[in-house]
Protein backbone atom coordinates (compact mmCIF):
# COMPACT_ATOMS: atom_id res chain seq x y z
CA UNK A 1 0.00 0.00 0.00
CA UNK A 2 1.82 3.36 -1.19
CA UNK A 3 0.13 6.85 0.71
CA UNK A 4 0.59 9.80 -1.00
CA UNK A 5 0.01 13.16 0.48
CA UNK A 6 -2.33 15.44 -0.91
CA UNK A 7 -3.36 18.80 -0.43
CA UNK A 8 -7.44 19.03 -0.63
CA UNK A 9 -9.79 22.01 -0.25
CA UNK A 10 -12.99 20.51 1.22
CA UNK A 11 -16.21 21.26 -0.52
CA UNK A 12 -18.56 18.65 0.56
CA UNK A 13 -19.45 16.68 3.58
CA UNK A 14 -22.07 14.05 3.05
CA UNK A 15 -24.20 12.80 5.01
CA UNK A 16 -22.90 10.09 7.21
CA UNK A 17 -23.69 6.64 6.92
CA UNK A 18 -22.89 3.27 7.86
CA UNK A 19 -20.42 0.48 6.50
CA UNK A 20 -20.31 -2.56 6.91
CA UNK A 21 -16.77 -2.36 6.55
CA UNK A 22 -15.66 1.00 8.07
CA UNK A 23 -18.19 1.33 10.54
CA UNK A 24 -20.30 5.30 10.61
CA UNK A 25 -18.36 7.47 8.16
CA UNK A 26 -18.36 10.07 5.98
CA UNK A 27 -17.71 10.59 2.36
CA UNK A 28 -15.71 14.10 1.54
CA UNK A 29 -15.35 15.47 -1.76
CA UNK A 30 -12.78 18.11 -2.34
CA UNK A 31 -10.69 20.06 -4.92
CA UNK A 32 -7.03 19.08 -5.32
CA UNK A 33 -4.08 21.27 -5.98
CA UNK A 34 -4.40 20.58 -9.36
CA UNK A 35 -7.92 21.83 -9.52
CA UNK A 36 -9.20 18.35 -9.93
CA UNK A 37 -12.33 16.59 -7.52
CA UNK A 38 -11.18 13.79 -5.32
CA UNK A 39 -13.49 12.16 -3.03
CA UNK A 40 -12.09 11.03 0.41
CA UNK A 41 -13.46 7.92 2.34
CA UNK A 42 -13.34 6.51 4.98
CA UNK A 43 -13.45 9.07 7.11
CA UNK A 44 -14.63 8.06 10.48
CA UNK A 45 -17.17 10.03 12.47
CA UNK A 46 -15.17 10.30 15.29
CA UNK A 47 -13.18 12.23 13.10
CA UNK A 48 -15.52 14.82 13.24
CA UNK A 49 -16.56 14.98 16.65
CA UNK A 50 -12.74 14.53 18.56
CA UNK A 51 -10.09 15.10 15.99
CA UNK A 52 -9.28 17.60 13.86
CA UNK A 53 -12.38 19.06 12.97
CA UNK A 54 -12.79 21.17 9.53
CA UNK A 55 -15.63 23.19 8.10
CA UNK A 56 -16.37 23.07 4.46
CA UNK A 57 -13.37 25.17 2.32
CA UNK A 58 -10.99 24.49 4.54
CA UNK A 59 -7.52 23.67 3.08
CA UNK A 60 -6.68 19.87 4.60
CA UNK A 61 -3.45 17.69 4.24
CA UNK A 62 -4.00 14.08 3.96
CA UNK A 63 -2.09 11.05 2.91
CA UNK A 64 -4.47 8.93 0.42
CA UNK A 65 -4.03 6.48 -2.46
CA UNK A 66 -6.29 5.76 -5.37
CA UNK A 67 -9.20 2.78 -4.86
CA UNK A 68 -8.27 0.22 -6.81
CA UNK A 69 -11.54 -2.55 -7.50
CA UNK A 70 -14.37 -0.23 -6.88
CA UNK A 71 -17.18 -1.77 -8.40
CA UNK A 72 -18.01 1.04 -10.33
CA UNK A 73 -14.57 2.18 -10.74
CA UNK A 74 -15.00 6.06 -10.03
CA UNK A 75 -11.94 7.85 -10.84
CA UNK A 76 -11.81 10.46 -7.96
CA UNK A 77 -12.08 7.41 -5.04
CA UNK A 78 -9.54 7.17 -2.56
CA UNK A 79 -8.86 5.87 0.15
CA UNK A 80 -7.50 7.93 3.28
CA UNK A 81 -4.96 7.19 5.94
CA UNK A 82 -6.25 6.87 9.21
CA UNK A 83 -5.23 9.83 11.40
CA UNK A 84 -3.32 11.53 8.54
CA UNK A 85 -5.87 14.41 8.26
CA UNK A 86 -4.30 17.92 9.02
CA UNK A 87 -5.85 21.14 8.76
CA UNK A 88 -3.55 23.90 6.65
CA UNK A 89 -5.71 26.51 5.75
CA UNK A 90 -8.77 28.17 6.55
CA UNK A 91 -9.04 31.41 4.64
CA UNK A 92 -12.14 30.67 2.50
CA UNK A 93 -13.98 29.60 5.59
CA UNK A 94 -13.53 33.11 7.33
CA UNK A 95 -15.51 36.13 7.34
CA UNK A 96 -16.33 37.87 4.74
CA UNK A 97 -16.22 35.41 2.72
CA UNK A 98 -13.83 35.62 0.09
CA UNK A 99 -16.30 34.85 -2.64
CA UNK A 100 -13.90 35.71 -5.52
CA UNK A 101 -11.22 33.02 -4.27
CA UNK A 102 -13.58 30.64 -3.68
CA UNK A 103 -14.99 31.31 -7.80
CA UNK A 104 -11.47 31.16 -8.88
CA UNK A 105 -11.32 27.33 -7.43
CA UNK A 106 -15.01 26.31 -8.30
CA UNK A 107 -14.95 27.95 -11.88
CA UNK A 108 -13.11 25.12 -14.19
CA UNK A 109 -15.19 22.39 -12.40
CA UNK A 110 -18.43 23.85 -12.99
CA UNK A 111 -20.45 21.49 -15.39
CA UNK A 112 -23.72 23.28 -17.66
CA UNK A 113 -26.59 20.27 -17.01
CA UNK A 114 -26.60 16.81 -15.47
CA UNK A 115 -26.76 15.41 -18.88
CA UNK A 116 -23.54 16.55 -19.62
CA UNK A 117 -22.00 14.89 -16.17
CA UNK A 118 -23.85 11.62 -17.24
CA UNK A 119 -21.62 11.92 -20.94
CA UNK A 120 -18.71 12.05 -18.61
CA UNK A 121 -18.98 8.76 -16.23
CA UNK A 122 -20.04 6.99 -19.55
CA UNK A 123 -16.88 8.31 -21.14
CA UNK A 124 -14.12 8.20 -18.27
CA UNK A 125 -15.96 7.38 -14.81
CA UNK A 126 -15.92 11.27 -13.87
CA UNK A 127 -18.45 10.56 -10.83
CA UNK A 128 -18.07 14.21 -9.23
CA UNK A 129 -19.50 17.37 -10.47
CA UNK A 130 -21.01 20.89 -9.83
CA UNK A 131 -23.74 22.83 -11.62
CA UNK A 132 -25.45 25.79 -11.13
CA UNK A 133 -29.49 25.54 -10.64
CA UNK A 134 -31.60 27.75 -12.94
CA UNK A 135 -35.09 26.47 -11.76
CA UNK A 136 -35.49 24.99 -8.46
CA UNK A 137 -38.58 23.14 -8.49
CA UNK A 138 -39.81 21.41 -5.34
CA UNK A 139 -38.34 20.56 -2.23
CA UNK A 140 -39.70 17.60 -0.47
CA UNK A 141 -39.58 14.09 1.45
CA UNK A 142 -39.95 10.72 0.05
CA UNK A 143 -40.97 7.84 2.14
CA UNK A 144 -40.59 5.56 -0.53
CA UNK A 145 -37.64 3.53 0.63
CA UNK A 146 -36.93 2.24 -3.02
CA UNK A 147 -37.14 6.04 -4.67
CA UNK A 148 -35.01 6.44 -7.24
CA UNK A 149 -31.50 6.99 -5.98
CA UNK A 150 -32.26 6.65 -3.00
CA UNK A 151 -30.50 4.70 -0.72
CA UNK A 152 -30.58 4.00 3.40
CA UNK A 153 -29.99 7.44 4.98
CA UNK A 154 -29.66 7.92 8.78
CA UNK A 155 -28.96 10.41 11.03
CA UNK A 156 -27.10 10.70 14.56
CA UNK A 157 -27.57 10.25 17.70
CA UNK A 158 -24.92 9.52 20.70
CA UNK A 159 -25.07 6.84 23.19
CA UNK A 160 -22.37 5.28 25.53
CA UNK A 161 -20.02 2.25 24.49
CA UNK A 162 -20.24 -1.30 26.53
CA UNK A 163 -17.87 -0.14 29.16
CA UNK A 164 -20.66 0.28 31.92
CA UNK A 165 -21.89 3.79 30.27
CA UNK A 166 -18.41 5.32 31.07
CA UNK A 167 -15.93 6.72 28.87
CA UNK A 168 -16.38 8.69 25.45
CA UNK A 169 -19.60 8.59 23.56
CA UNK A 170 -20.10 6.88 20.57
CA UNK A 171 -21.91 8.01 17.79
CA UNK A 172 -24.00 5.54 15.52
CA UNK A 173 -26.55 6.20 13.03
CA UNK A 174 -30.20 5.30 12.59
CA UNK A 175 -32.43 5.30 9.83
CA UNK A 176 -34.62 7.53 9.15
CA UNK A 177 -38.07 7.17 7.32
CA UNK A 178 -37.90 9.38 4.39
CA UNK A 179 -35.36 11.26 2.12
CA UNK A 180 -34.92 14.28 0.79
CA UNK A 181 -35.32 15.16 -3.08
CA UNK A 182 -35.00 18.50 -4.85
CA UNK A 183 -36.49 18.96 -8.03
CA UNK A 184 -35.34 21.24 -10.70
CA UNK A 185 -33.54 22.13 -14.09
CA UNK A 186 -30.26 22.96 -14.64
CA UNK A 187 -28.77 27.00 -15.45
CA UNK A 188 -27.98 25.39 -19.08
CA UNK A 189 -30.21 22.50 -19.74
CA UNK A 190 -29.29 19.73 -22.30
CA UNK A 191 -32.14 19.91 -25.22
CA UNK A 192 -35.12 18.12 -24.74
CA UNK A 193 -34.50 17.58 -20.96
CA UNK A 194 -37.40 17.91 -18.64
CA UNK A 195 -35.94 18.34 -15.44
CA UNK A 196 -34.55 16.18 -12.62
CA UNK A 197 -35.74 14.82 -9.16
CA UNK A 198 -32.73 13.86 -6.80
CA UNK A 199 -32.37 12.55 -3.51
CA UNK A 200 -29.83 15.36 -1.64
CA UNK A 201 -27.45 14.22 0.74
CA UNK A 202 -25.96 17.42 2.08
CA UNK A 203 -25.05 17.00 5.71
CA UNK A 204 -26.41 20.79 6.90
CA UNK A 205 -29.60 19.98 6.06
CA UNK A 206 -29.00 16.42 7.73
CA UNK A 207 -28.11 18.04 10.69
CA UNK A 208 -31.66 20.57 10.66
CA UNK A 209 -33.18 17.64 10.25
CA UNK A 210 -32.20 16.35 13.86
CA UNK A 211 -31.34 19.62 16.14
CA UNK A 212 -34.29 21.63 15.20
CA UNK A 213 -37.32 19.10 16.62
CA UNK A 214 -35.84 20.02 20.11
CA UNK A 215 -36.79 23.73 18.95
CA UNK A 216 -39.85 23.59 16.69
CA UNK A 217 -42.23 20.98 18.88
CA UNK A 218 -44.06 19.18 16.23
CA UNK A 219 -43.24 17.34 13.05
CA UNK A 220 -45.49 19.91 10.89
CA UNK A 221 -43.33 22.70 12.27
CA UNK A 222 -40.35 21.37 12.14
CA UNK A 223 -41.16 20.58 7.98
CA UNK A 224 -42.39 24.54 7.81
CA UNK A 225 -38.81 25.73 8.89
CA UNK A 226 -36.87 23.19 6.85
CA UNK A 227 -39.28 23.86 3.49
CA UNK A 228 -38.72 27.61 4.25
CA UNK A 229 -35.11 27.06 5.22
CA UNK A 230 -34.08 24.73 2.17
CA UNK A 231 -36.58 25.57 -0.78
CA UNK A 232 -37.38 29.31 0.05
CA UNK A 233 -34.21 30.75 0.85
CA UNK A 234 -32.41 28.84 -1.87
CA UNK A 235 -34.75 30.30 -4.50
CA UNK A 236 -33.50 33.50 -3.43
CA UNK A 237 -29.80 32.30 -3.73
CA UNK A 238 -27.50 31.61 -6.69
CA UNK A 239 -27.83 27.75 -5.72
CA UNK A 240 -25.45 25.51 -7.00
CA UNK A 241 -25.37 21.60 -6.30
CA UNK A 242 -22.12 19.28 -5.72
CA UNK A 243 -23.23 16.42 -7.74
CA UNK A 244 -22.15 12.82 -7.18
CA UNK A 245 -23.13 9.26 -7.49
CA UNK A 246 -24.08 6.09 -5.72
CA UNK A 247 -21.48 3.53 -5.21
CA UNK A 248 -23.59 0.48 -6.22
CA UNK A 249 -25.32 1.85 -9.45
CA UNK A 250 -23.84 5.05 -10.18
CA UNK A 251 -27.02 6.94 -9.88
CA UNK A 252 -26.41 10.65 -10.12
CA UNK A 253 -27.21 12.45 -6.02
CA UNK A 254 -27.32 15.81 -4.97
CA UNK A 255 -24.24 15.50 -1.86
CA UNK A 256 -23.57 19.17 -1.42
CA UNK A 257 -25.29 22.80 -1.50
CA UNK A 258 -23.36 26.05 -2.42
CA UNK A 259 -25.49 29.03 -1.90
CA UNK A 260 -23.79 32.74 -2.10
CA UNK A 261 -26.52 35.87 -2.27
CA UNK A 262 -27.23 36.23 -5.88
CA UNK A 263 -24.67 39.14 -7.15
CA UNK A 264 -22.22 38.40 -3.91
CA UNK A 265 -20.09 35.69 -6.18
CA UNK A 266 -18.66 36.68 -9.35
CA UNK A 267 -20.11 34.83 -12.32
CA UNK A 268 -18.11 32.56 -14.69
CA UNK A 269 -19.38 30.37 -17.24
CA UNK A 270 -19.64 26.06 -17.28
CA UNK A 271 -17.17 24.61 -18.66
CA UNK A 272 -17.29 22.04 -21.43
CA UNK A 273 -17.62 17.97 -20.50
CA UNK A 274 -15.60 17.11 -23.91
CA UNK A 275 -12.54 18.78 -23.14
Amino acid sequence: MTWHKRRVLVVVKAAPERSKKYGECVCTAGITEEGEFIRLYPISLDVFRHGPRFKKFSWIEVECERVEGEKLARKESHRIREGSIRVVDTSLTESPVDWAGREKLLAPLRSPSVESLVEAFDRDRTSLGFIRVGDLQRFYKSEEPNAPGAKELRTMQATFDAMGGMGRPKWILNQIPHVFRYKFRCDVPAEGCHGHDMTCEDWELFESNRKWPQHYGTPELLWEKLHDRYYTKMKEADLQFFMGTESRYGSWLVVGLYYPRKGEAPFTSPRSMNT
